[in-house]
């Protein structure tokens, strides 16, 4: 076979001119001897030049395909690798899309570097596509596989691009696969994994979130930031145990964090444990003797623990500190009225509502107040501004009732108590029931009746239970805790007055004081054993304790006394229905 070009050229005129002298000769044969020979000459010469036509045609058709075959081949070649590149990059966008949806996927993910690192060759991308892998708790097999791409990557991050097929075998952790053990890592990089799944993080919500940052924290237990945001995103989950107990590392680990500290004080608010919460806000004013938040919550502190005197010197402060807060000034307003100095309540309620026209408990308060003063018109004003502003709140109208009652309207005052029942009943039964109890004993129908009836004491004992009633008559004024004082000094004058105990139980339990709430619940049992309501509201806040046994005994206990008693009745069905005994 000739091999260049032109040999091949100089082959094909050789033959060329080789037939037509072969054509020639014939021909002039043909003409010196017969015609019977004349024929097969022509016969010959027409075989020769067709045979000489198709060695022609090989030769043109081979030495065309050896000139072009290469340039064909090579850009051939070069299609088909763009177009495998471009085939890798739109899966890689597809399966980034999909890790959007899913974002703890660790094979999506490994899936994505192993495309970066061998269909793409782009190891520089490819390398914290596997790091991301590793924060996202792979299995031992999966970590391997991992740690021995990263090294491939690191390598050919030195040396010439080259070229892997990803295979099943790559993903699946069921197969075995004999790979060299990689390094481990070093702090620095174990830090910048760290710092990057933090930032992932910060992408991202709920369940999702806090996989990511619980993986932040086993590669960086030192990471504050990180503990900080886990102990948010378990409060928005409300795993409040586990929020608990980050904010209390992060503090042990810093304790200067004011933000922690005071967030993990808003915890124990919520979660009842007052004095723990006193305790971090106390530490926040300990470095801010002046931090707003932290000065106001540790006044509502106090005033949950029943510190007046304390509360109000710091409500006091926070005014000074916020003069532009109208809770400040509402719960300034509060403490005067448990002081038992008007004057001053009047004063914090108004500033409360020029602050913050739309404060219906400011406008309540201040009605309240007023007709405590007997400014009976300037206090109906301001229940009538309550009213237009939040019809449906139940303590309007119970003060409204106090002041028709007062002023001698029983009727109103009737009606007033009746709207009270109607909105309270969902949200404070226990008082409504108070409420009911006293409008079935026809004390706004006989005044005097109902106040001497006999209690079969000595008239010293009379003038001491009277003088207790006094105080509880007032604690009938007062709206939410600050009734404490009120029914406490009922108690102090007569220790046996069961409705104050069992008021006072009523309030503790709104206040979520359920130990004191449980004190005088069993006070007022021991001074009126017959007394079903103290039974069943005993009962109930066991229940919502989880004290299921204790619930069912006393609701037993409600039914020997009074064997109708509904709620008694319902309750002691569902937990024996559901096994207790």
């Amino acid at each position: 076979m000739l091999e260049s070009k032109g040999a091949k050229i100089a082959a094909l005129i050789g033959i060329t001119i080789a037939i037509i002298v072969v054509f020639f000769l014939f021909s002039f044969l043909s003409n010196l001897t017969s015609r019977s020979f004349m024929m097969p000459a022509y016969l010959i010469s027409g075989v020769l030049i067709l045979a000489g036509a198709y060695i022609g045609y090989l030769l043109i058709s081979e030495s065309t395909t050896a000139s072009v075959s290469p340039a064909t081949t090579t850009s051939t070649a070069r299609a088909a690798v763009a177009q495998r590149q471009q085939d890798a990059q739109a899966e890689v966008e597809q399966l980034e899309q999909k890790l959007l949806e899913d974002p703890n996927n660790i094979q999506l993910q490994i899936r994505i570097a192993d495309i970066y690192l061998k269909k793409l060759d782009n190891a520089p991308t490819a390398i914290p596509a596997y790091k991301r892998a590793l924060l996202l708790g792979p299995t031992e097999r999966q970590k391997t596989y991992i740690e021995e791409q990263l090294k491939r990557a690191g390598n050919a991050l030195g040396s010439a691009p080259t070229t892997y097929e990803i295979s099943q075998d790559d993903v699946d952790v069921d197969l075995d696969v004999e790979v060299e053990s990689a390094p481990e890592l070093t702090a620095e990089e174990i830090n910048q994994s760290a710092d990057e799944a933090y930032e992932i993080a910060q992408t991202l919500e709920g369940s999702q979130k806090i996989g990511f940052l619980e993986r932040v924290l086993e590669l960086d237990p030192t990471h504050l930031p990180a503990r900080l945001d886990l102990a948010r995103a378990y409060v928005e989950s409300n795993q409040l145990e586990k929020a608990t107990r980050e904010y209390s590392e992060v503090v042990r680990c810093d304790a200067e964090n004011d933000a922690a500290y005071y967030e993990l004080g808003h915890l124990y608010q919520t979660m009842n444990m007052v004095d723990q919460a006193k305790y971090c806000f106390q530490m926040v004013l300990k470095h801010n003797s002046r931090h707003k938040l932290a000065l106001f919550a540790l006044g509502q502190c106090e005033y949950r623990l029943g510190n007046t005197e304390e509360a109000f010197q710091i409500f006091k402060v926070v005014t000074e500190v916020d003069p532009q807060n109208p809770e400040a000034f509402y719960h300034l307003g509060l403490m005067f009225d448990l002081k038992k100095m008007p004057d001053g309540a009047l004063v914090a309620y108004k500033k409360a509502i020029t602050l913050n026209p739309d404060h219906v408990l400011a406008h309540v308060n201040l009605g309240a107040v007023l007709a405590g003063k007997d400014h009976f018109d300037a206090a109906f004003q301001s229940f009538q501004k309550a009213i237009d502003l939040n019809p449906q709140y139940p303590f309007t109208y119970y003060n409204l009732g106090v002041m028709f009652e007062k002023m001698g309207k029983r009727d109103q005052a009737k009606k007033a108590y009746q709207t009270f029942i109607e909105f309270g009943k969902a949200d404070y039964p226990d008082r409504v029931a108070t409420v009911e109890r006293y409008l079935a004993s026809g004390a706004l129908d006989n005044r005097e009746t109902a106040a001497s009836a006999p209690t079969g004491k000595s008239p010293e004992a009379n003038s001491t239970a009277k003088t207790a009633k006094d105080y509880y008559e007032d604690a009938k004024k007062l709206a939410g805790a600050h009734k404490i004082v009120a029914l406490k000094n009922a108690i102090r004058v007569d220790e046996t007055f069961f409705l104050a105990h069992f008021e006072l139980g009523n309030l503790y339990r709104e206040m979520n004081n359920t130990e004191r709430a449980i004190e005088e619940y069993m006070n007022t049992i021991r001074i009126a054993p017959k007394f079903a309501m103290a039974y069943a509201a005993l009962g109930e806040l066991y229940y919502q304790l989880g004290q299921m046994s204790n619930a069912l005994a006393v609701f037993r206990q409600t039914l020997t006394i009074h064997p109708d008693h509904p709620v008694a009745r319902k309750w002691v069905a569902k937990l024996e229905k559901d096994g207790y005994t």
